[in-house]
């Protein structure tokens, strides 16, 4: 990039905001007919035979009335609904005392339906914007409105596609207008995931931890094959730390980005950073090069990312010109930058694997606009519509602020 200009600086918010749902569980007791109700006298049941004795106090006014009414009646009568009685009283009471038993709700069946997790972009089919609220709590930026006729394009354009999720997330630098399609959803993350390996390195830079010139040995165990040319050197080759982070984002080097992942005191310690960061969508699963797509990322979390190198979030005015430079020279160039027009220039970092295509970058405009757009696409095993979409979608967003007034 050839022009820097500050930015207000981040807006912090409050974070931990969450909300949970509550289960409520009511126990309902159900009175088949005939069965004879308790007498208001009787307030509390202390047991089994309390209960019984109160119920049967209740049917004697009752009965004794019946009596009166069959004093013509035979005894063998009397008796005979004296029985019936007797055994509807049992009855009614047996039936009581076994309902709350059986409408009880089990409390580990109902546990386990509401605590569903959430699924990732690809076992859902459903695409959605992003709430303002929850991207304003996630967002390392200020925002200020959502350019719905710039989001409803995007929507459009990922229903044409319709081969599989599309997150999408735009951020205009100079006024905090965005627009956002499944921003804060899930995606594999592919080479992406490098992206804040390449913040964090820099930030231990500034901080005197690592010196650019130290010697990283390509031990053999750290050495993949897929993208990247060190694989091809013999194990136990030194390397200095500045050339392996800048072999692991100009041509995605993965055995690069495992010897960075190592100095940065391994996975855990990467992940711990992570979420100190703030990037709560990110995790690095496995080593390079991940194939499977474990390792995870979101739109909004890229973007967080390119808007902290922006901002120099922990980073020295220095670090971050160098971090920019590197972003600069990423040799694959048909994603992102296919959609720009002349004179426009990209600072970005792609993501490939057979499932998934990523770019996330930043833009300095002809006219003087600057801006960052992140797409990430799931797609059938290397089908290159994914290509053409993310494509399409730059040159949407580049012609959208293209229309706009210079700042």
């Amino acid at each position: 990039m050839t022009s820097h200009r500050p930015l207000p600086p981040r807006r912090r918010r409050p974070s931990g905001r969450s909300s949970h749902n509550k289960i409520s569980r009511q126990g309902y007791v159900a009175h088949s007919p005939g069965t004879p109700q308790p007498m208001q006298r009787v307030r509390k049941r202390t047991s089994l035979h309390t209960s019984v004795a109160a119920e049967s106090m209740t049917v004697l006014p009752t009965r004794r009335k019946k009596v009166r009414k069959l004093k013509k009646s035979s005894r063998w009568a009397l008796m005979l609904q004296k029985v019936i009685a007797v055994s509807s009283l049992g009855i009614g009471t047996g039936l009581i005392l076994s309902l709350p038993l059986i409408t009880r709700p089990d409390p580990q069946a109902t546990l386990s339906s509401s605590s569903q997790p959430v699924p990732l972009a690809s076992q859902t089919t459903e695409m959605s914007f992003g709430g303002s609220s929850e991207l304003e709590n996630q967002l390392h930026f200020p925002l200020r409105q959502e350019l719905s006729d710039l989001r409803t394009r995007l929507g459009e354009l990922a229903g044409q596609y319709g081969k599989g999720p599309v997150g999408v997330f735009v951020l205009d630098f100079d006024t905090g207008d965005y627009a956002s399609w499944n921003g804060t959803t899930e995606f594999m993350a592919a080479s992406t995931i490098k992206l804040p390996l390449l913040f964090f390195f820099f930030q231990g830079v500034d901080q005197g931890k690592i010196a650019l010139d130290e010697p990283l040995i390509m031990e053999p165990d750290l050495i993949v094959g897929e993208a990247g040319n060190m694989q091809f050197q013999a194990p136990g080759t030194t390397f200095s730390a500045l050339e392996t982070v800048t072999q692991m984002i100009t041509i995605s080097d993965n055995t690069a980005t495992n010897m960075i992942v190592q100095r940065l005191g391994g996975q855990e310690r990467v992940n711990q950073r992570l979420q100190q960061q703030g990037l709560t969508q990110t995790r690095l699963n496995n080593v390079l090069p991940d194939i499977e797509g474990t390792n995870i990322t979101s739109p909004v979390d890229l973007a967080n990312v390119l808007i902290d190198i922006e901002q120099e979030e922990g980073l020295s005015q220095r670090s971050r010109d160098r971090v920019l430079r590197i972003l600069d020279n990423v040799v694959n160039d048909k994603l992102l930058p296919s959609g720009l027009g002349k004179g426009a220039a990209i600072a970005h970092k792609t993501g490939t694997i057979g499932k998934l295509l990523a770019d996330a970058g930043m833009v300095d405009m002809p006219n003087g606009k600057r801006y960052l757009t992140v797409v990430m696409v799931e797609r059938p095993y290397n089908d290159p519509a994914a290509k053409t979409l993310i494509q399409q979608i730059s040159r949407e967003v580049y012609d959208y602020f293209s229309t706009e007034a210079t700042p």
